[in-house]
């Protein structure tokens, strides 16, 4: 089983080597893909990986540096005439995906191949297929709509007794709550927050967290590089990572 990071990028320009947020996990050769940002299909097929591979896919919320690489990654699947299925869509919010599924429509004469199934995220719900269990929870990224809904979720992940947690986009890493009690592994976002003051947090209260995986980097990381890395290194204790585009952890 490996979770393999199609991009690590947070919303800024991409940079040479790096592209707008994907990952997936992998097990038994199938793909369950989270976040499809820009250039992720690209990277998915230069890296080995093939488009029907993917079995469902889970959108954290509408930010174009989670779902700017979509529609051609959904446009990908549809172009195959072999292996036909139905495959999932789980996204944040309603409204944004019928206009890309019209997109799709309008080539009818290119696209004719996996039919997709749009499922909208809602509290207390989750998913299991192929052995892999998925839950989520909403956060406080984006503000609810007008009818009091999120429209931004974080994600657990359990298969094979092992646990990882995905952040999404956060106001605070306190709304993952008891989520973080113990994760295999924990992709942490650093758009938003300071690397090196995650792992201080974290270290004080004592979470017991197998892999520090940050992704989703923003100006710190990606201009501070070294610095950031080593007083972050300097603060915690365990296995830590500043995600890299085509990286693949073993779980």
């Amino acid at each position: 089983m490996k979770v393999i990071v199609f991009g690590c990028l947070a919303g800024t320009n991409p940079r040479p080597g790096r592209n707008h947020t994907a990952w997936a996990l992998e097990k038994d050769g199938f793909l369950h893909w989270f976040d499809a940002g820009e250039n992720c299909s690209r990277t998915m097929y230069f890296m080995g990986y093939r488009a029907e591979q993917i079995r469902r896919i889970f959108i954290s919320h509408f930010h174009i540096d989670h779902f700017g690489g979509l529609l051609g990654l959904l446009g990908t699947l549809r172009r195959k005439k072999e292996n036909l299925y139905t495959l999932p869509v789980y996204t944040p919010e309603e409204g944004i995906f019928p206009l890309m599924e019209e997109l799709l429509r309008r080539t009818s004469s290119l696209y004719g191949g996996t039919e997709l199934e749009e499922l909208s995220l809602h509290a207390g719900s989750e998913a299991e297929m192929d052995g892999v269990k998925v839950s989520w929870r909403p956060n406080t990224h984006l503000a609810p709509d007008a009818r009091g809904r999120s429209r931004s979720w974080s994600f657990k992940i359990e298969a094979e007794g092992k646990t990882i947690v995905y952040s999404g986009d956060v106001k605070s890493p306190d709304e993952l709550g008891d989520w973080l009690r113990g994760p295999d592994m924990l992709l942490m976002e650093t758009g938003h927050h300071s690397a090196p003051e995650l792992c201080r947090k974290f270290k004080h209260e004592n979470r017991k967290i197998g892999k520090l995986v940050f992704v989703h980097h923003g100006f710190e990381i990606l201009d501070h590089y070294e610095e950031t890395w080593n007083r972050a290194r300097d603060i915690w204790d365990g296995e830590l990572y500043f995600a890299e585009d085509g990286q693949v952890f073993e779980l």
